[in-house]
């Protein structure tokens, strides 16, 4: 819908120059181009170029005009009401909505009975099925060479005799445990992964919090082996094997060492106060 008085006029200005020009003016003493304002609106630089003209026919509806006023006044910090008002005047007031009209008619009530005949012969085929699948489960016949309800019994005589001559085994006393508690040999081997068991001979890595810092380390695969915040007197252990991708958010804040032998962050890798770096097996940093 165009809005009357707001098309532009034979061999004059259109009648929203005014607008347009308060929006033209307030962009160039912001030293701003329309390619400027297209990019952070991301807006059409047509549409830009209709409305600082006062062509703002090129709407289909009021309310988009409206639309596109508020978000441009907005951004130039121009008073958009006051534009928006303006821009009613020109147009008559602001279009009423257009009313969509309920559908009053009831609808027809389903008649329920012509679904009674199919859902009573789903119902049989569920019973026949059911019936049929109990015959088939019960218990399998007897072997034929059998009569029918006896069982046969096998009873090894040898090994019966020597269970009845053979020493019950001593009974060892176990050690008192807590109750629902493995032994402590049984619960570290629970405890080691097959990970943690292929690499317990290569060399680990270990960081030690000094001061408050943001550190990440990463496998040789890219797979991540820590990523948190170290506090003051943290202890971490990252069994290798390596070589380890470093990522340091404090590179004075925590103190490296491979399996006792202290690690120096060098000058090279540093970055202000981050470092980023690679630690070897042989506990080199570059």
């Amino acid at each position: 819908m165009t809005p009357e008085g707001t098309e532009a006029r034979p061999g004059g200005a259109a009648p929203g120059a005014g607008i347009g020009a308060k929006l033209r003016a307030a962009r160039e003493r912001r030293g701003l181009s329309i390619a400027a304002i297209t990019e952070t609106l991301h807006v059409d630089s047509r549409i830009i170029e209709a409305m600082e003209a006062g062509k703002f026919h090129v709407f289909d509806a009021p309310v988009y005009a409206r639309g596109f006023i508020r978000k441009y006044a907005g951004f130039l910090e121009l008073p958009a009401d006051e534009l928006i008002a303006a821009y009613d005047s020109l147009a008559g007031g602001p279009a009423a909505p257009t009313l969509i009209p309920l559908t009053t008619a009831a609808r027809a009530p389903r008649d329920l009975s012509k679904l009674r005949l199919p859902a009573m012969f789903v119902l049989a085929l569920l019973f026949v099925g059911a019936s049929l699948w109990w015959w088939m489960g019960r218990s399998p016949p007897a072997p034929s060479n059998s009569p029918a309800g006896t069982v046969t019994t096998i009873i090894a005589a040898p090994a019966a005799e020597h269970a009845a001559t053979a020493p019950a085994p001593a009974l060892v006393q176990a050690p008192a445990l807590e109750a629902g508690r493995a032994p402590p040999a049984e619960r570290a081997v629970a405890r080691v992964l097959p990970d943690a068991r292929k690499s317990a001979s290569a060399a680990t890595l270990t960081v030690k919090g000094l001061r408050e810092c943001w550190v990440e380390v990463y496998s040789p695969s890219g797979a991540r082996l820590f990523y948190d915040l170290v506090q003051p007197g943290d202890s971490h252990a990252l069994p290798g094997p390596g070589p380890w991708r470093v990522f340091l958010g404090n590179a004075d804040g925590v103190q490296l060492s491979l399996d006792q032998h202290p690690i120096a962050v060098p000058a090279g890798v540093r970055a202000g106060a981050t470092a980023r770096f690679v630690v070897s097996n042989s506990g080199s940093v570059k």
